[in-house]
């Protein structure tokens, strides 16, 4: 039997978390893509720029592999090549980030495409500086490399003319910082304005890599610090927002204390839980109820200024291959549980000012700010797994909300992982309380 436990919300109340009123406009809400990969992930303008703008993203992220872009021309300003992508691009309704990858340069002993030497870096930088000319009008975010770092402690070791490694030097922090610094110069040089990505972080374990990199100069090098989350192979009851959240915080720390004279901020162009039946398996809910609490976390986080789901569809049609199942909807364009909860959240979090986290007990996150009247409005979830509860006013009034993505109910008093939604009117946060049901 599930214990219950009963909380008063009264002094347990400390705002934690403070946002202003500018993240509501300044935070970049965005969704990856894959129209550059054709036909491998089967991705048409046609039929998915209509899912962009359902969700109401501002931003999407594509590549650009140098070794796919031709000459810029003005109806085709990445070549081409990548004429899908260009589709997407010269319709100018969202913020594209384009991440910049190179060629093959070496095939043996080991597969390599980073620049190893002055020269391979001087012809990367020179790609991306023809990249900027082509793009230049349409307000782009480029982003060097994608998760760089995952060459160099691959999952499997790597064959060297030595024997097995389980690290390869190519890929190390103080190569991809000397390589982003040509990249860095190269954009800049075209375009002053432009923002630049560098990172491009994927998993690593306890930062190593990253802190390497912030001690190799990464901070010096670009305008924003990218990174990419996931945690749905952990252990089930860990595959959570909550998880993920801890996580980001510990990046953070990490990388403050590595660089304290020196904080960019950070870019999350990757996080989101796939829907496989493999053995790393999100069922669709709870997938949904993760992005929809790390959708409105994120935002008050003064030091975050965008995140990118992985990814806006399905890119391919097997239950248990977990690249074929990120997708906010599904192969045939259906949407998931979780495009609703992204696009309600990302709704609920530009519509809030001075939204702040309150600190109450564990498994448990009270969102409160105001509407643009100046109401109050609060925002309350569970965060545990399979984790509920129930709200109520201590004078006994009812006491109701609405669910995310639940238009049909007429108020419900129940938590849930999926954001309620309250606004309390003249109540105050010390006369509601809330009764936590343990997963």
């Amino acid at each position: 039997m599930r214990a219950l436990k009963t909380i008063a919300a009264t002094a347990l109340l400390m705002a934690v978390s403070v946002s202003t009123s500018a993240m509501a406009s300044d935070f970049i809400f965005g969704v990856g893509a894959h129209f550059a990969f054709t036909p491998q992930r089967g991705y048409l303008p046609e039929t998915q720029k209509p899912l962009l703008a359902d969700l109401g993203v501002s931003s999407f992220r594509d590549d650009v592999h140098e070794g796919a872009f031709t000459v810029a021309e003005p109806d085709h300003p990445l070549g081409r090549q990548l004429g899908r992508l260009n589709e997407v691009l010269l319709s100018r309704t969202l913020q594209p980030v384009l991440i910049l990858k190179g060629r093959q340069l070496a095939a043996t002993p080991i597969v390599r495409d980073a620049p190893t030497s002055p020269r391979e870096r001087e012809l990367f930088a020179n790609f991306a500086s023809r990249v900027v000319a082509g793009t230049r009008g349409y307000n782009a975010i480029y982003e060097i490399w994608n998760e760089w770092n995952m060459g160099w402690r691959p999952r499997k070791p790597v064959i060297g003319p030595m024997g097995p490694v389980s690290e390869n030097s190519d890929y190390s922090p103080e190569n991809y910082v000397e390589t982003a610094k040509a990249a860095y110069q190269a954009i800049k040089a075209k375009n002053p304005d432009a923002l630049v990505l560098t990172g491009s972080i994927g998993d690593d374990d306890g930062w190593v890599w990253s802190k390497r990199a912030m001690a190799a100069g990464l901070a010096e090098t670009g305008d924003g610090i990218s990174v990419h989350f996931y945690n749905h192979c952990n252990r089930p009851p860990d595959r959570t927002a909550e998880n993920l959240i801890g996580k980001v915080e510990s990046f953070h720390q990490a990388i403050r204390s590595a660089a304290p004279g020196r904080m960019l901020p950070l870019y999350i162009t990757e996080f989101g839980w796939p829907t496989d039946k493999g053995p790393c398996d999100i069922p669709p809910d709870l997938a949904a109820a993760n992005l929809a609490q790390f959708t409105l976390w994120a935002p008050t986080q003064s030091w975050i200024k965008g995140i990118w789901v992985y990814e806006l569809r399905n890119s391919g049609t097997n239950p248990i291959e977990r690249e074929d199942n990120f997708g906010l909807f599904d192969y045939d364009n259906k949407a998931k549980p979780g495009a609703c909860l992204y696009r309600e959240a990302i709704k609920l979090s530009r519509s809030l000012e001075g939204a702040q986290f309150r600190r109450t007990q564990p498994g448990l996150r009270w969102l409160d700010g105001k509407d643009k009247s100046g109401r109050p409005v609060w925002v309350i979830w569970t965060t545990a797994r399979d984790s509920a509860g129930k709200i109520s006013y201590r004078d006994g009034s009812p006491a109701a909300g609405r669910r995310l993505c639940d238009p049909g109910q007429g108020g419900s008093d129940r938590l849930s992982m999926v954001p309620l939604v309250i606004e309390p009117g003249s109540k105050s946060a010390d006369q509601l309380v809330v009764q936590l049901t343990a997963p």
